[in-house]
């Protein structure tokens, strides 16, 4: 069997359960860990529904979730405050393509529907728009958003990061677009989260 992207957001999904499971369950007041959408914490994208209307889904996302009327900025702050998971941000900002992350980052995206979203792209990353996809679609439902992308892709990926910052430095967009969302290879982000 060849090594797919869906085997690789599974390997993903059990690294953050062990690595932050633990961290967020101590963390998360009881009465947003008891919601329904909150069970399980950490989804892939089977997992994810957000009805009645369409929503994007991610390959793996962190909870808490939050799929109704409001948000949970207050408790994305704290959680992203806490040792472990600073230190994890702090890594993807070392390790990262481009400038995704910025010291404001958890003011971007004030009305995010998930702590953490993770797209992952093997071969679709030679579809640059597709890739643009990925990194709007992480941007848009998370506090904190990251796009993995094959070793073998990454010169699609970087290819769009000197886009994105092309168009911001001749003002066809808002300068902290995207700046909530990180950019790795797979081999960084397994460096990041053994």
């Amino acid at each position: 069997m060849s090594y797919t992207s869906r085997l690789f957001q599974r390997e993903i999904k059990d690294a953050f359960e062990r690595r932050f499971g633990p961290v967020l369950e101590e963390n998360i007041p009881n009465e947003i860990l008891r919601l329904p959408e909150n069970n399980p914490l950490i989804k892939d994208e089977k997992q994810m529904v957000m009805e009645p209307l369409y929503s994007p889904t991610s390959d793996v996302a962190v909870g808490p979730f939050s799929f109704s009327e409001g948000n949970l900025n207050r408790l994305y702050r704290h959680l992203a405050s806490l040792e472990d998971i600073r230190g994890f941000i702090t890594a993807m900002q070392e390790s990262g393509l481009g400038d995704g992350y910025n010291e404001h980052l958890l003011e971007l995206n004030q009305n995010p529907r998930c702590f953490i979203s993770v797209e992952v792209e093997n071969s679709t990353a030679r579809d640059v728009k597709h890739l643009l996809g990925s990194v709007t679609n992480c941007s848009l439902l998370a506090k904190v958003g990251i796009v993995i992308v094959f070793d073998e892709y990454i010169e699609y990926a970087k290819r769009l990061i000197s886009y994105l910052a092309f168009v911001k430095r001749v003002k066809k967009t808002d300068k902290e677009l995207f700046r909530n969302v990180f950019v790795l290879s797979k081999t960084a982000f397994e460096e990041i989260v053994p």
